[in-house]
């Protein structure tokens, strides 16, 4: 059964997820995410197309790593030591036309057509130690990508931002990452008594379709994250 309209769409993630790849490879992440570093062909649902051995394993069918998406697509990497170093991970992109939602002025809408391309590190992964200070350091054991798909229940934010200066781990969410909250955390009791006075809905910070887990939050496919909170 052909999906209409998410064909076309698919492509065009399928392609950002590379792009996002390339550039997590150069720019590195602040990250924590649990994602695993196992590429099982059961790890993605029930894919029609699955390429072993490895290292590079790539997979498309349904499910994906949430289990929701009527089509999808990736590459697994296993992770792969060398010279004290451990890299591994996926990139997926997948679509449906009902896990779509929203944070709109009024409220969150959802129901609607949904997709995601997604590029998630290994929580395995050698980090770059950070002259921040950040605990995990830099590397690529986080995810980043492009998201309004939700395989569980949607809360855009943090439980209560100006006591956790956003830190959107503690959100109240379920499932995947679908965005629709993407803030700085510096600025964030400044958004929400400006801002978030007058548009409630967006209380959590600018509605973007943006997920990621840096320094917070756990894997894209099962965290009670919504949304982009850094740093």
């Amino acid at each position: 059964m052909t999906i209409r309209g998410l064909s076309r769409r698919f492509v065009t993630l399928t392609g950002g997820a590379a792009i996002l790849t390339t550039g997590l490879a150069f720019a590195g992440a602040h990250a924590s995410a649990s994602y695993t570093s196992s590429c099982a062909a059961s790890d993605f649902g029930s894919p029609a197309v699955y390429t072993a051995p490895g290292p590079a394993h790539v997979y498309a069918g349904t499910g994906g790593r949430t289990g929701a998406a009527a089509v999808d697509a990736g590459v697994c990497l296993d992770s792969v030591s060398a010279a004290g170093q451990s890299q591994g991970g996926d990139v997926e992109a997948g679509a449906s036309a009902t896990n779509g939602v929203v944070n709109g002025p009024t409220g969150p809408v959802a129901g609607i057509p949904g997709a995601y391309a997604i590029v998630d590190g290994a929580d395995t992964n050698t980090n770059i130690p950070d002259p921040t200070g950040q605990t995990n350091g830099v590397g690529l054991t986080g995810y980043a990508g492009i998201s309004n798909f939700e395989s569980g229940s949607y809360s855009p934010g943090a439980a209560d931002p100006a006591a956790n200066a956003c830190n959107s781990s503690a959100g109240g969410g379920s499932g995947s990452n679908a965005g629709g909250a993407v803030m700085a955390k510096p600025l964030c009791a400044t958004w929400v008594s400006t801002v978030g006075s007058v548009v409630p809905a967006w209380k959590y910070g600018l509605p973007l379709p943006i997920a990621c887990g840096f320094t917070s939050g756990p894997d894209w496919d099962n965290t009670p994250r919504d949304g982009c909170f850094f740093p």
